[in-house]
C-alpha cells in the first residue's frame, strides 16, 4: 500500500481522502463513492474487487500487477467502475491521469455522466475539486492531482506531450491499433518508483480489433470461475450461454443453481502475460441486485429474451463480452487441456535417444516445419508419433530472436531431425520454397514432403507433379486435425500449464471459423497472432497419413 504525504497548501479538507493510505481502493470506493446517490456496495459485486485492488494485490508468486484490461459486456457498470477507480487513484497527491476515448462524444459522456455525477453526489469527493481548473477535458483536485480527458479516433496527436502516471483507454475496440503504442508513450516519463498504471476497457466485436488483439497477445485472460455445489464442476471458460437457466445461472453439467458470489478469478492465459485480464459478462449483473427479487427477476428475464431474440453476434458481444468469432472456435481451451499429458518439459534432444526412450517406443517419428513469415509468425518445428491410435506430440521448438536467421534455422532443424531419428518430415512450401531445398538435400528428398494450402481445391490432398508439392484443401485438413483433437485422438506430452506457459497453446486456440463472401467456411486468426505450432503439427500429421491412413478421416 502506498504511503502518502499530506500535500502542503490550501486547507485540511482533503484530510479525509487520506483514508486511502489505510484502506484498499475497493474499501475506499465502498465508503466514499456513490453511483446514482447510492454506495457501490461491492459485497454485491465481488468480481470488481480484484480489478479495483489490482495494484495493491500481491499474487501468490509475490508479484504486483499494474496493467489490466477489462473485456466486458454492455451495462456491467464498466464506466461507473472506471470512474470510481480513477477517482481513487487521483487521491494519491500529484497523480496525473489520462483518459482516452475514441470520440469526443464518448469523452463528454464520461466527463459529465460518470466523473461529474459521481463527484457531485459524493460529498467527500465534491470538497476536493479545484473549481478553477474543472472542465470537460480536465479535472483538477486540491491535492495537485488531475484527470485529463482526450479523444483519439483517427489520430493520437491530441495526447502527445501529456505525461501520465495513470493511463486509461476506454472503448478500446474502436481505437486504431497503430495509435495505441503512441498513446502508451505518455507514460514513458513516469517517475513513480512502483511504475505507471495502465488500464484498457471495452466491449469486443469481431477478432479484428485492438481489444481482442491485446486480450489474446498480452493478457492473462481471467475468467470469473464458479464451482458447482452439486457436482463440483467449474466454469473454467467463465460463465456463458450454457449457464443461462430459467431463473439464474446454472451448472451446464447438472443444472444446479450457481452462486457467483462464491466465484474467483482464474487465469486462462499465460501467467507471465504483462497485462492482467478480466472478462466481465452481463450474466453477472443481475446478481448485483439480488437483494431485491423484483429487480433481479426483471433483469434475468431480459437476459433470457436477449438470448432468444438477439442475433448471435450481438448476444456474444453485448451480453457475454466475447467476440462472436471466439464463440465459434473449432477447438476450445477445454479440448486442448483434455489432450495434455503429464510431462513438465519436452524431452531434451541432447540428452535422450528418442528411439529407445520408453515414452516414444520404436514406432515411426513424423516431423513438421512451419516457416515463419516475420512479425508474430515464427518458424516452429514439431515431432510426433503414434501411441496406439493416439497421435502424440512429444517435441516442439519455436525459433525466435537470433535463432530466426535462416543460416541458423536450417542446420538446427537438420540436427533436430537427426536427434529425434525422424522418418519423415512435412514442410511448408509457400514460405519455405528456398529453405526446403536445403532440407531435402540434408535430410533426403524421399523423406521430405512439401505442402501448399489452397482454399479453392476440392480434393483434400492432391499431388502437383509439376511443382513436386502436395496441395491441400486448407479448411479440410485443418478440420481433420481439429476433429481428432476434439475426439481425444491427439495428445501433447506437456501438462496444460506447461503448454500454456510456453505459448504453444495459443497457436491452437487462436483460430476461429468465418464465412467468405461466397458463403464458404474458412479458418482465420486475429491480426498479430500466429498459429505456427498448429501448422507444424498439421504437416507432421499429414505425412503420417502416408504410413498410417485413418479411415475415420477419409
Amino acid at each position: 500500500m502506498l504511503r502518502l504525504e499530506r500535500p502542503s497548501g490550501r486547507d485540511d479538507k482533503i484530510g479525509s481522502i487520506h483514508q486511502i493510505t489505510r484502506l484498499s481502493p475497493a474499501n475506499w470506493i465502498d465508503r466514499n463513492v456513490k453511483i446514482g446517490g447510492k454506495a457501490m456496495n461491492l459485497r454485491w459485486r465481488p468480481w470488481w474487487v480484484l480489478p479495483y485492488n489490482l495494484e495493491h494485490h500481491r499474487f501468490p508468486d509475490g508479484t504486483y500487477r499494474r496493467a489490466s484490461m477489462e473485456k466486458a459486456g454492455r451495462q456491467v457498470e464498466k464506466s461507473s467502475s472506471l470512474a470510481a477507480k480513477l477517482l481513487a487513484q487521483v487521491q494519491v497527491p500529484w497523480t496525473s491521469a489520462l483518459y482516452v476515448a475514441p470520440s469526443a462524444a464518448q469523452l463528454s459522456e464520461f466527463s459529465f455522466r460518470r466523473i461529474d455525477e459521481v463527484v457531485l453526489t459524493s460529498p467527500t469527493l465534491a470538497e476536493t475539486r479545484d473549481l478553477d481548473a474543472w472542465s470537460v477535458s480536465r479535472k483538477s483536485f486540491l491535492n495537485h492531482s488531475n484527470i485529463t480527458l482526450r479523444s483519439a479516433f483517427r489520430s493520437a496527436d491530441r495526447v502527445r506531450g501529456i505525461p501520465a502516471d495513470v493511463l486509461v483507454l476506454d472503448e478500446a475496440q474502436d481505437l486504431l491499433l497503430e495509435n495505441i503504442p503512441i498513446i502508451r508513450e505518455t507514460q514513458a516519463h513516469c517517475t513513480r518508483p512502483e511504475g505507471p498504471i495502465y488500464q484498457m476497457l471495452g466491449t469486443p466485436k469481431s477478432y479484428d480489433n485492438p481489444l481482442e488483439y491485446f486480450w489474446s497477445m498480452e493478457s492473462t485472460q481471467g475468467e470469473w470461475v464458479i464451482r458447482c455445489s452439486g457436482c463440483g464442476n467449474r466454469t473454467l471458460e467463465g460463465v456463458g450461454e450454457n449457464n443461462v437457466g430459467p431463473r439464474g445461472l446454472i451448472c451446464e453439467k447438472c443444472g444446479k443453481h450457481l452462486n457467483p458470489f462464491e466465484g474467483t478469478w482464474m487465469r486462462t492465459g499465460r501467467d507471465d502475460a504483462p497485462v492482467e485480464g478480466f472478462r466481465i459478462p452481463q450474466l453477472l449483473m443481475p446478481y448485483s441486485y439480488a437483494y431485491d427479487p423484483r429487480i433481479f427477476g426483471r433483469m434475468w428475464a431480459e437476459i433470457i429474451n436477449k438470448m432468444r431474440f438477439y442475433p448471435r453476434p450481438q448476444f456474444y458481444n453485448e451480453v457475454l463480452g466475447l467476440s462472436y468469432d471466439s464463440g465459434d472456435k473449432p477447438v476450445t481451451r477445454e479440448d486442448i487441456r483434455e489432450c495434455c499429458g503429464n510431462e513438465h518439459t519436452f524431452l531434451d534432444v541432447e540428452a535422450f535417444d528418442f528411439k529407445i526412450d520408453p515414452r516414444i517406443g520404436n514406432g515411426l517419428v513424423f516431423c513438421g516445419v512451419d516457416w515463419g513469415t516475420g512479425g508474430a509468425s515464427k518458424t516452429v518445428f514439431s515431432a510426433c508419433h503414434y501411441q496406439g491410435d493416439v497421435f502424440r506430440n512429444f517435441y516442439m521448438k519455436k525459433f525466435e530472436g537470433p535463432e530466426a536467421d535462416p543460416e541458423y534455422i536450417v542446420p538446427a532443424i537438420l540436427n533436430l531431425l537427426e536427434r529425434v531419428r525422424a522418418d519423415m518430415v512435412g514442410v511448408d512450401w509457400g514460405f519455405g520454397f528456398g529453405l526446403n531445398s536445403w532440407i531435402r538435400a540434408g535430410f533426403g528428398a524421399d523423406k521430405t514432403y512439401e505442402f501448399s494450402h489452397s482454399q479453392m481445391q476440392r480434393e483434400k490432398v492432391k499431388y502437383d507433379s509439376s511443382a513436386n508439392v502436395f496441395v491441400t484443401n486448407r479448411t479440410a485438413v485443418m478440420s481433420d486435425l481439429f476433429r481428432i483433437i476434439k475426439m481425444r485422438g491427439f495428445q501433447f506430452s506437456l501438462t496444460w500449464q506447461m503448454l500454456r506457459d510456453s505459448g504453444f497453446s495459443q497457436d491452437f486456440l487462436c483460430n476461429h471459423k468465418e464465412a467468405t463472401r461466397m458463403g464458404k467456411m474458412i479458418y482465420n486468426h486475429p491480426p498479430g497472432t500466429a498459429d505456427d505450432a498448429l501448422h507444424s503439427v498439421l504437416y507432421a500429421f499429414l505425412v503420417s497419413q502416408s504410413r498410417y491412413p485413418r479411415a475415420d478421416l477419409q
